[in-house]
């Protein structure tokens, strides 16, 4: 039966004392209630501990030296004592019935994994910046293949997954940054297990002013992490044919060339890009982008404007 299932949810946090009790709120407001909260503080030095502390046993408060995001996440994972596993950033929100239609769904589906759902994006006062994902976009069909390709969405945050599911593809990589941890781990994830979506939005992103938002981070440091990423999986899964692997290359030199975009730097961003249209000749996204680096190299005043257009679509968010 569906009460059976014990779900650990996992909730690191980082100087984060001003959002974090809402984070864990919406956890404790669920209709599901066989819950293990377990919010692990990453060596916060403002008044986080003070905040959780606030919660007694209805919580599990574990205290770690500062060692990011992935490790805070691993010291829950090997905490928990659930059936299945919630990860939830300690800015973020779920609404009252997320884990309830997710572990409803996963019941039925015995086979399957997990569950991950649709999001919606929020400003800090709770008011709908934008709305989430398309239903191809949220596609359980070729999940894996889509998101190594740019199509496919599967947020962190919405995920529930079966504790046992991990023994084969291990915990999050912690020499990743920037949200590329994230990525990694549901790409493993996803190669070998079948993971089902529910295409309503139980989970709230929340999206902050400028002081919450990582800066334009080193395209060098983009492009080791990403590429890091893409010959892990092509070692784990051997049988990924030619032609997708060159679309998942194609992607990855389109978002190293992006990157180099919004750091102003439109040579290199050239570069990236031709050799992404040279691997997918049909990614109209980087024909596009290649022909507005050379415009604005000619036309500097371009320079701001798609630095910006680049840096409102691409916001990272950490703990």
């Amino acid at each position: 039966m569906a009460h059976e299932l014990l779900v650990s949810v996992v909730i690191p946090t980082y100087n984060r004392a001003e959002y974090v009790a809402k984070a864990v709120d919406s956890v404790l407001a669920q209709t599901y209630s066989n819950l293990e909260v377990i919010v692990v503080n990453d060596g916060s030095n403002d008044n986080t501990e003070e905040v959780l502390a606030s919660y007694g046993n209805k919580i599990r408060h574990i205290v770690q030296d500062n060692a990011g995001v992935s490790a805070a996440r691993n010291t829950g994972i090997r905490e928990a004592t659930g059936d299945c596993l919630a990860f939830l950033d300690s800015d973020d929100l779920w609404v009252s019935d997320k884990i309830q239609k997710q572990v409803d769904l996963l019941v039925k589906n015995p086979k399957s994994c997990g569950i991950y759902s649709n999001v919606v994006f929020v400003d800090e006062a709770g008011c709908i910046v934008s709305g989430g994902y398309t239903p191809q976009e949220l596609g359980a069909e070729g999940l894996f293949e889509n998101i190594l390709v740019g199509k496919g969405k599967c947020r962190l945050q919405t995920l529930l997954v079966r504790k046992e599911c991990l023994e084969d593809i291990g915990e999050f990589d912690t020499a990743l940054k920037h949200g590329w941890e994230d990525r990694d781990f549901i790409l493993r994830l996803s190669a070998i297990h079948r993971l089902l979506p529910i295409d309503e939005p139980l989970t709230k992103i929340v999206m902050h002013s400028g002081t919450h938002r990582h800066q334009a981070m080193s395209p060098v440091q983009c492009a080791h992490d990403y590429f890091s990423i893409l010959d892990k999986i092509f070692l784990m899964k051997m049988d990924i044919s030619h032609d997708l692997k060159n679309k998942a290359l194609s992607q990855g030199h389109l978002v190293v060339g992006k990157t180099y975009m919004q750091n102003g730097d439109f040579k290199n961003a050239s570069s990236e890009l031709i050799t992404s249209l040279s691997k997918d000749p049909t990614k109209l996204q980087a024909l596009f982008l290649y022909l507005a680096c050379i415009l604005a190299q000619k036309a500097p005043s371009l320079f701001s404007f798609l630095r910006s257009l680049l840096s409102s679509r691409s916001v990272t968010k950490g703990q």
